[in-house]
C-alpha cells in the first residue's frame, strides 16, 4: 500500500508551503491524539495570496471554487506534514468544515466540499480520508477568500 506522500506524487499534487502562523492564532492545536486545524484558505506554491478571491456565484465560478477547494485541502495536508513530519501518522479525518463565500442564490456548497473530500480520500485512502462534514455558505470571508476549511484529525500515538 502506498504512503500518502507517494499518493501525492502519483496524483501530481504538490503541497504548498504551510500556512504561516498568525499573531494570536495557530494553525494546529493538539489535544491527546486529535489535531484541530484552524481555517485554511486555498493557496498554492509559496504564495500567501488566496486562489480565486471573491464570492462564488458572482466573482468565482463553481469550477473555480472546486479548484480552490483542492488547494485548501492541500494546505491542510501541508500543515499536517509540518506538524507530524510523516503523513502516515494520520489515522482518521474525523471532521471537516468548509465555509464558502457565496451569493444567496448559490446552493452547490456540498459540490465544492466534495472536491476537497476527494483529495483526502485519494491521498490517505477511503478508510482514513472520509469524515463527517459541514459545508455552509457565508456572504463574505476574511481576506476576500472564496472559501476556508478546517479539520479535526486523529493521529496515531
Amino acid at each position: 500500500m502506498a504512503t500518502p506522500e507517494e499518493n501525492l506524487t502519483k496524483l501530481g499534487l504538490e503541497l504548498p508551503d504551510p500556512a504561516p502562523e498568525e499573531s494570536n492564532n495557530t494553525r494546529c492545536v493538539r489535544v491527546g491524539n486529535l489535531l484541530y486545524l484552524s481555517a485554511h484558505a486555498p493557496r498554492k506554491g509559496k504564495g500567501t495570496e488566496s486562489v480565486y478571491p471573491g464570492v462564488v456565484g458572482r466573482d468565482v465560478t463553481l469550477a473555480q471554487a472546486q479548484e480552490a477547494a483542492t488547494y485548501a485541502a492541500l494546505s491542510l495536508i501541508a500543515t499536517l506534514k509540518r506538524v507530524l513530519g510523516d503523513l502516515g501518522k494520520v489515522k482518521k479525518f474525523v471532521s471537516t468544515t468548509g465555509a464558502v463565500a457565496a451569493t444567496p442564490e448559490f446552493s452547490m456548497h456540498t459540490a465544492i466540499l466534495n472536491t476537497a473530500a476527494d483529495v483526502f480520500i485519494d491521498v490517505f485512502g477511503r478508510e482514513v480520508g472520509v469524515s463527517a462534514r459541514m459545508p455552509f455558505g457565508s456572504p463574505s470571508l476574511g481576506h476576500n477568500h472564496c472559501l476556508v476549511m478546517s479539520a479535526i484529525v486523529e493521529v496515531k500515538e
